[in-house]
């Protein structure tokens, strides 16, 4: 399974997204270019979700047809088993940290295929484009599969340091309207003394470690409702839970680019 999966993600390696052309000499890109040219991943980010349902019906076409999901988890499914799933998050490393978050619960994708595919892009200039100015396309750098259940792991090992931040899982929802469903974890930081917390955490019986198990889920809560914490609105960004394959990839990214740069001073 990842084989395959894998062998499509790798096919859009140096795909051109000639769908997307900018003119980097115009007077109103150009300040857009210097600022906040990374603004463009989300329009790249639905164009690769597409591309990735094309190579996969190619690519493994007994589970075709895979279908792209929006605003749903993950971005592109099988239609012939949703537990199969890709989640697309790209990246352009000229600019900040990978910013995307991943904040699906690891009692949700347990049992299921679900991968992390990230792309880094970067542009290239438009062959025998006529027009006048310095016309540029987006392009896929390079990219990476990654179990979603290993980052999730990666993601709840980093963060769970009770009782100065406390990760939490949902509530079960599945009674709700599809909707109203909800499988993310979120990151809470202690706003009241630590000892104080420390204390409630030893009369609670509670561990260090995190479990996704009810008895420990219940010892956050009460741990919860007993001190003052606030939401962390910086949780699960990929860059910051130390997954090892995440880590990889950025340093592969960083490498390229930096002997592009070399070669381009030569």
């Amino acid at each position: 399974m990842i084989d395959k999966l894998e062998e499509s993600i790798s096919s859009l390696i140096g795909t051109s997204l000639s769908e997307i052309r900018i003119n980097k000499s115009s007077k109103e890109m150009s300040i857009l270019f210097d600022y906040i040219i990374s603004k463009m991943s989300p329009l790249i980010g639905n164009l690769v979700e597409l591309k990735i349902c094309s190579h996969l019906d190619e690519g493994m076409p007994e589970l075709s047809q895979w279908v792209r999901q929006d605003p749903d988890f993950p971005d592109v499914v099988s239609s012939i088993n949703p537990e199969i799933g890709v989640e697309v998050k790209v990246w352009y490393p000229f600019s900040t940290e990978i910013t995307g978050r991943f904040k699906e619960s690891q009692s949700y994708l347990q049992g299921k295929e679900m991968y992390l595919a990230i792309f880094a892009w970067d542009f290239e200039p438009v062959q025998n484009c006529h027009d006048e100015g310095e016309w540029l396309s987006p392009f896929i750098l390079d990219g990476s599969l990654i179990p979603c259940q290993e980052i999730a792991a990666s993601r709840d090992m980093h963060y769970h340091k009770p009782p100065r931040y406390l990760v939490v899982e949902p509530l079960d929802t599945t009674a709700r309207t599809r909707n109203l469903q909800q499988r993310n974890v979120e990151g809470y930081r202690l706003q009241a003394d630590e000892g104080n917390a420390k204390k409630i955490m030893n009369d609670l019986g509670m561990e260090v470690t995190y479990s996704m198990s009810d008895d420990y889920q219940d010892k956050i809560q009460r741990l919860q409702s007993s001190c003052r914490y606030r939401l962390d609105t910086n949780f699960a960004k990929l860059d910051r839970i130390r997954n090892d394959g995440i880590e990889s990839f950025k340093s592969r990214v960083i490498n390229t680019l930096n002997l592009r740069q070399a070669a381009t001073a030569d």
